[in-house]
């Protein structure tokens, strides 16, 4: 599913989902998440008529550990696809595309906290994303 995608932004859109508590310390670890280790983890699975993403954050059923449910969005708001990756599984992605440094925080809209995401061409785009 590998597309040229790269120099675009797209959209992440998180909120807390679920019947559980969520510490300040569980939010605090959401965000570094999705601005650090999510975005790399997903690059595989986007495609060229994507604008957003959709996450659903919530605990498993003991409480230990996060589970994030992706809601993959094209420009007409249809779903091309859905995903659920876990809180153990997104550590250690690499991902060469991915530009932490232009991505930004534009604020919260309604219940969900948004983030663009940037992914950009670069000199080391013939390294693959892997896992150490």
């Amino acid at each position: 599913m590998e597309e040229n995608i790269a120099d675009r932004q797209i959209i992440i859109r998180s909120r807390v989902v679920g019947k559980q508590h969520f510490s300040d310390y569980d939010i605090t670890s959401v965000r570094h998440i999705l601005i650090d280790w999510f975005p790399r983890a997903i690059y595989a699975d986007l495609t060229n008529d994507l604008v957003r993403v959709d996450v659903n954050v919530r605990k498993d059923y003991a409480g230990a550990k996060k589970e994030f449910e992706a809601s993959f969005i094209r420009g007409d708001g249809s779903e091309v696809a859905k995903k659920s990756y876990l809180e153990e599984k997104l550590q250690g992605y690499v991902c060469y595309h991915y530009d932490s440094k232009k991505s930004r925080y534009p604020g919260v809209e309604g219940e969900f906290d948004c983030r663009e995401v940037s992914y950009v061409d670069s000199l080391m785009n013939t390294i693959p994303m892997h896992r150490p």
